[in-house]
């Protein structure tokens, strides 16, 4: 009997470098993937195998940062080196003051009036840096959100709509269309329409949709000899977290879970916080925290080695009382000496800093990342999603209208005339200038207003989503988010491009298109 070989090893990309235990989806043509994946567009995989791979490369989902405890973030507010100097001082006073207490002729918590009022500053300035810790967390959380929990792919030959995006593994096939979340990295096997565009701004930065190429189309050239190229060239991939905003097709899953392209940016999200780096103010506050210690250890010890003869004093009742009388005249001279309100000080100034900011949307993690803004002479940064929202609205409307001779009454003429539009963003709330909203339709159903209201509304595969603001869920997120003083939740969302959104909102403006098959029909 003739032995065929076995099929290659199954194998899920995890970088940009081609070699023969990962290779790169991108660089390959449909049927070596398809070989590679041990699947088919016609059958997909078979829920055994299904579970297999799941139980190999686990869930499709972003790895969950372990959520920081209250314990370690009241920790964190004491690393500072000016807050464990008043830390240890109160310690030492408290322990001089149950050392030298008499119960005969004084009350016990009267001799701890000192350290007492040192910890409830320190313990102040603690409550407001947890605070401002646990309300604006969440950098990894909004990377998850981006991710969509449902899917539609082909299982056993059968397509099931309403899949859970988790269970997704290498070797499925997506069905993919307008207004979905690429659900994991995936390389296009096919067109249903006639082009496919995706995106990819939460993912590049560019805010222009790129159109995909299906098939063999799609593979891509390698730069030198084994690097695929940058993201951007790669026309045949679709990745996860990204949006389609036009056409219909279908697709491979390549990559899950965190060896997604996704998933490297939540890993290094997750490395950057492991490295975070002082701020120059936390610096300059250690160096003066450190001498500090040296100048008020030197003059105490001093002032206590210089009273060593007042020890035998016949005020004491043994030398032992006097050394710790001197011991404890010793430490209450450096607490003098120490800025005990420094830290509240400083908290408080950034605190109102991080408040000002939250007001215009500013997620401020740190009390000190304030102060590195304000050493901050240049900012690089992109500019769209960061400077911009990648939105489009129409602020103008440019007609044709006769315009009736102000010398002879019947003689018209053709004049551009210019109508300003109201509003923003993609809320159909606004005004056009000159146009009367739902009446221009109806009495001229023929018009030009008429004609751009049906182009704008019929020819568009965009549409707008509104999020309700009587929904129970709603409102409980928006009394959140007013509490932490970020509220970024978008009233209105577009689903497709965002030209077609806009004119979706402008057709809404004039008076949409059932205003105008209500005049039709009346006339």
């Amino acid at each position: 009997p003739v032995s065929t070989p076995p099929p290659p090893p199954l194998s899920t990309p995890t970088n940009n470098t081609c070699n023969t235990d990962a290779p790169v989806p991108c660089l390959q043509t449909i049927e070596e993937l398809l070989t590679s994946f041990q699947t088919s567009m016609e059958s997909g995989l078979t829920s055994l195998e299904s579970y297999k791979r799941l139980t190999k490369f686990g869930p499709n989902a972003l790895d969950e940062a372990p959520p920081t405890s209250i314990w370690h973030l009241i920790a964190q507010q004491f690393e500072d080196r000016l807050v464990q100097i008043l830390l240890g001082v109160a310690a030492l006073s408290g322990l001089f003051s149950y050392l030298e207490h008499d119960p005969a002729t004084s009350n016990l918590w009267e001799s701890f009036v000192e350290p007492t009022v040192i910890l409830t500053i320190l313990l102040m300035n603690a409550a407001v840096g947890v605070w401002q810790s646990r309300s604006a967390q969440g950098s990894l959380e909004a990377l998850q959100k981006m991710q969509p929990t449902l899917a539609t792919l082909r299982r056993d030959g059968k397509w099931l709509d309403q899949a859970d995006a988790k269970k997704l593994v290498p070797g499925d096939v997506l069905k993919l269309k307008v207004g979905d979340k690429v659900p994991a990295d995936a390389r296009l096997l096919k067109l249903q329409t006639s082009a496919l565009s995706v995106d990819e701004g939460s993912l590049t930065g560019e805010s222009g949709s790129v159109q995909k190429l299906p098939g063999n189309e799609g593979t891509s050239k390698p730069e030198g000899t084994q690097t695929a190229p940058p993201l951007q060239r790669q026309r045949g991939m679709l990745f996860s977290g990204t949006m389609i905003t036009s056409g219909v097709g279908q697709a491979l899953v390549v990559r899950t879970g965190m060896n997604t392209e996704m998933g490297k940016i939540s890993r290094g999200v997750a490395d950057a916080k492991k490295d975070e780096v002082k701020t120059p103010l936390a610096i300059k506050l250690d160096q003066f925290g450190d001498t500090l210690t040296i100048i008020i250890g030197v003059i105490c010890a001093a002032v206590w080695v210089v009273s060593i003869p007042k020890f035998s004093d016949a005020t004491f009742g043994s030398t032992w009382e006097g050394a710790l009388y001197y011991a404890k005249v010793s430490v209450a001279l450096g607490v003098a000496a120490i800025p005990e309100g420094l830290p509240a000080v400083i908290t408080l100034c950034l605190s109102l800093g991080t408040r000002r900011m939250a007001q215009r949307n500013v997620i401020v993690r740190k009390l000190q990342s304030v102060e590195t803004l304000g050493c901050t002479t240049v900012i690089c940064t992109d500019k769209t999603g960061t400077l911009t929202t990648n939105e489009m609205t129409v602020v103008s409307l440019v007609l044709l209208e006769q315009q009736q001779d102000q010398d002879q009454e019947h003689e018209h003429h053709v004049q551009v005339v210019e109508h300003a539009i109201s509003g923003v963003s993609y809320s159909p709330i606004g005004s056009i200038d000159g146009i009367l909203m739902n009446e221009e339709i109806q009495s001229q159903p023929l018009g030009s207003v008429a004609d751009v209201a049906a182009i704008s509304a019929l020819c568009n595969d965009a549409k707008i989503v509104g999020h309700d603001p009587h929904n129970h869920d709603a409102q409980k997120d928006t009394k959140n988010k007013q509490k932490n003083s970020l509220n970024t939740e978008k009233t209105f969302e577009r689903v497709g491009e965002p030209t077609e959104a806009a004119l979706c909102v402008l057709a809404e403006k004039l008076g949409g298109v059932s205003q105008l098959q209500q005049a039709v029909s009346d006339s």
